[in-house]
């Protein structure tokens, strides 16, 4: 099956294919467009749009995520296509420590490397709700500065290409 690069999918509408990016018995690896759920939750019940059921009306086989991607975030998903690949993956990815990697294109100048260890609480939680402890390591791993401003209030536009490394996964 050939690959699809992200710029290649684009904007994704319901009805059309998921882009899949790597297929081999018994996993794929999609492409999640931003504003999807992975699958169907509580969370937002008005949302009709899934990558588990439309990758299952898609190839005609149920997809078992090996990990989570936020709706807002767009990117790599893993889906095991049985659920014994789907244990045996999810092992293999503890006894690794495999962790999740996002590039992210930030305005200004990032520092050369940090961590940020801030606990959150979800904005849709209770006032009196414990916040929960979130930790992220950031490298900056190239900065850009373009002559012309998009902001008005700045002569020009710099940017930074972040890798940042969540160690303790939180929404928001």
């Amino acid at each position: 099956m050939p690959l699809i690069a992200p710029a290649e999918a684009g904007i994704h509408s319901i009805g059309a294919p998921l882009p899949v990016h790597w297929r081999e018995e018994p996993l794929n690896a999609i492409y999640k467009p931003a504003a999807w759920l992975v699958h169907r939750t509580g969370l937002d019940e008005g949302e009709t749009r899934f990558i588990v059921q439309t990758l299952r009306d898609q190839i005609g086989q149920q997809g078992y995520p090996q990990h989570r991607r936020d709706k807002g975030t767009c990117g790599v998903l893993l889906l095991a296509l049985h659920s014994e690949a789907a244990s045996k993956t999810r092992a293999l990815f503890e006894a690794q420590h495999i962790g999740k990697r996002y590039l992210a294109l930030v305005r200004g100048w990032a520092p050369e490397a940090c961590a940020v260890d801030h606990a959150l609480r979800p904005d849709d939680a209770p006032a009196d709700a414990q916040a929960q402890p979130a930790q992220t390591r950031f490298a900056r791993l190239a900065s850009l500065e373009y002559p012309e401003a998009y902001d008005p209030r700045f002569a020009a536009t710099r940017v930074s290409l972040v890798l940042a490394e969540p160690h303790t996964g939180r929404r928001h």
